[in-house]
């Protein structure tokens, strides 16, 4: 989350940087326009200056153009998705138990299974299951890894971070058939939502 924060408060000083170097160009754009109106320069030197301030104009607008779509692409990236926000909000309120009863793990076979669907998985996804399924608010921090995995799976650096993130993906895609989701707006965290389907 920290690592987030820091690219989105990067990524806003650089559009804002942009923006001030993007008026600065244009400032200055005007103000050559109007040293070659002014009659210093020969017509001949002035078609040539003409050409030039135009095709760095054109070359100007183009890269701030193409700066801020990679901006919008990164903050679009970087931010969490406000639909799949409210989805969890939403589907925090409509937890129903009894899905969760019914929610069953064969770590025998490494299967996943609620009603007629089963999902093979990896021993660490039904590990992950088990534990959610035990714990009252059906969620686990990434730090109780260390619990279910041994001490050191989880220690807050960046691959540590990257195979917890891993684990929370891959449980999402497997619960895709059964009525639960895993939210994932909650940085750190595990947290298995029922979404109330019968």
């Amino acid at each position: 989350m920290k690592r987030k924060n820091v690219i989105l408060s990067l990524v806003a000083s650089i559009s804002v940087s942009i923006l001030v170097v993007g008026l600065f160009a244009v400032k200055q754009f005007m103000q050559w326009r109007m040293i070659l109106n002014s009659g210093v320069f020969s017509s001949a030197h002035k078609d040539i200056m003409e050409e030039l301030l135009g095709h760095a104009f054109i070359w100007g607008i183009i890269v701030l153009v193409c700066s801020l779509l990679v901006i919008l692409f990164l903050c679009w990236l970087l931010l969490p998705d406000r639909k799949e926000r409210d989805i969890c909000e939403v589907l925090g309120n409509l937890s129903v138990e009894n899905e969760f009863d019914s929610l069953r793990v064969d770590t025998v076979n490494n299967l996943i299974v609620y009603g007629e669907v089963k999902v093979k998985c990896r021993p660490q996804i039904t590990k992950i299951v088990i534990h959610l399924k035990r714990s009252d608010k059906h969620s686990m921090s990434y730090e109780e890894l260390n619990d279910i995995f041994g001490q050191g799976f989880y220690d807050g650096s960046y691959s540590s971070q990257k195979k917890a993130n891993n684990l929370k993906y891959e449980l999402k895609r497997l619960l895709e058939r059964m009525p639960f989701v895993v939210c994932p707006t909650t940085p750190n965290e595990i947290k298995l939502l029922g979404k109330a389907v019968r």
